[in-house]
């Protein structure tokens, strides 16, 4: 991406929180999106809460009783 585009103000609704703007890729016009916009602060906290205690599990308790044959 070489260059970003305003949103163009047929974005009126909650969609502007939720993209940053338009960029062309090869001859395409995509819309570049804004992490935060589809959650909350607090559902991003706990994402990363959860995703923390996952990597921080012993790796035993990932196979879940499965044998490894």
């Amino acid at each position: 991406m070489t260059r970003l585009q305003a949103l163009s103000h047929a974005f009126q609704g909650e969609e502007r929180n939720w993209y940053r703007g338009l960029t062309a890729l090869d001859q395409a016009v995509v819309p570049v999106v804004h992490p935060e916009g589809f959650l909350s602060l607090e559902e991003l906290t706990l994402l990363e809460a959860a995703q923390s205690s996952a990597d921080t599990r012993p790796a035993s308790s990932e196979n879940h009783g499965a044998k490894v044959q």
